[in-house]
């Protein structure tokens, strides 16, 4: 029973570690959207300003499934310490 308790703990711990990595990479595409869109309406090619919200569009989506993610996360935790704290009171 311990030694689930410590694997869970360790996947969760990963789980949290790679969804902090991810925000990460969407800040750089992020950077890279804006900065194409910035040059398309400079130049005034659609093309490239539709290159440039696709981008942009992507990012969001991302950003809101690693917010959902998070929050899925959180509460995993949260239920996890609560097992474990009830689990350690009664043993």
């Amino acid at each position: 029973m311990e030694n689930n308790r410590a694997e869970r703990k360790s996947a969760l711990k990963y789980k949290q570690q790679e969804e902090e990595r991810k925000p990460k990479a969407g800040d750089t595409l992020l950077d890279k959207a804006n900065e194409l869109l910035t040059k398309a309406l400079q130049k005034g090619s659609l093309e490239e300003v539709e290159v440039a919200q696709a981008m942009l569009q992507g990012v969001c989506r991302e950003r809101k499934e690693e917010n959902q993610q998070k929050v899925l996360a959180d509460n995993l935790q949260r239920n996890l310490e609560k097992k474990i704290y009830i689990a350690d009171n009664i043993l």
